[in-house]
């Protein structure tokens, strides 16, 4: 009872929380630094993971991803203020979904250099561009041109820079490495720069390349030591070939093209030659040499 002699009234106590619909979901703390987790709707548990992210990203209503905050530019993510209710972490969303595509590709699709590149973008982030490839012209050694890279994101994917980065000699330190056009041409160079930085959106799948463009960056490739942009390279290359036995013209534009650029190409006759033989197979059934008399 109260001094005034009244008698204070009885708080009742809060209603027990509603139960979450998610079974156990885990305490949230801030992490001090950056911590990886498995996102549990990646399977039952969390548990932590070199493969798995930092970040809770909602894509679509429904469906989220866990990956590396690394793996994004700093204006491509925009965080909710809302805390994931699986694993506690913040919520983030892509600003542009065409934008955030090829990081969320790599980050969705972990191969076995996943927690490398992890590594590499912690050191330098992902806008960086600290080594320059030139590009010049055989002989007359023109420059044609300079294009800027990230240089770990190079070592990491490229094996002729990771050996001459780690080579000891005078220009493994050096800013800048030059490329001759007759093996390296500006476009491939272009392209390899691409795909060493995540911009998928050139070389995302295999038939978006023209064939010439494709051989190119095949040629490159095989003397970079890149062997998945390669292989890459080379299906695009064999896709854009039209055979369909030989029935239509655009057959016999595309085969003896595509025959001639692997002809002038032979660093990568061999790794095509099936397909060679695939073509000479055309031409040479009856509807070809039908197709070939019309055309003299």
């Amino acid at each position: 009872m109260s001094s005034t002699g009244i008698q204070p009234a009885h708080t009742p106590p809060p209603p027990p929380p509603s139960p979450s619909p998610y079974p156990h979901p885990p305490p949230y703390s801030a992490p001090t630094k950056p911590v990886l987790y498995s996102h549990p709707f990646y399977g039952h548990h969390v548990i932590e993971s070199p493969e798995d992210g930092d970040i809770c990203l909602k894509l679509h209503l429904g469906e989220y991803k866990h990956t590396h905050h690394v793996l994004f530019c700093t204006d491509e993510l925009a965080a909710t203020g809302e805390l994931c209710r699986r694993c506690g972490i913040e919520i983030h969303v892509p600003l542009s979904a065409a934008m955030a595509r090829r990081r969320i590709q790599m980050a969705m699709r972990p191969r076995a250099d996943y927690p490398k590149l992890v590594g590499v973008l912690r050191q330098h982030p992902l806008e960086t561009r600290d080594f320059t490839i030139v590009i010049k012209s055989v002989g007359a050694e023109k420059e044609l041109d300079r294009i800027l890279v990230h240089r770990g994101l190079l070592a990491m994917r490229v094996p002729y820079f990771l050996a001459l980065f780690s080579s000891g000699f005078k220009d493994s330190s050096w800013d800048e490495a030059t490329l001759l056009d007759d093996v390296v041409t500006a476009s491939a160079a272009r392209r390899v720069a691409a795909w060493c930085m995540l911009d998928y959106d050139d070389v995302v799948a295999p038939g978006s390349l023209a064939m010439a463009e494709a051989l190119g960056l095949a040629v490159a490739a095989d003397y970079l030591g890149a062997e998945d942009l390669e292989s890459f390279a080379l299906t695009s290359a064999w896709n854009a070939v039209h055979r369909c036995s030989g029935r239509c013209d655009i057959c016999f534009e595309s085969i003896p093209a595509f025959l001639e650029g692997v002809a002038a190409r032979p660093m990568v006759w061999g790794k095509l030659e099936d397909c060679v033989q695939k073509c000479l197979w055309i031409l040479a059934a009856p509807q070809g040499v039908e197709r070939c008399g019309t055309i003299r």
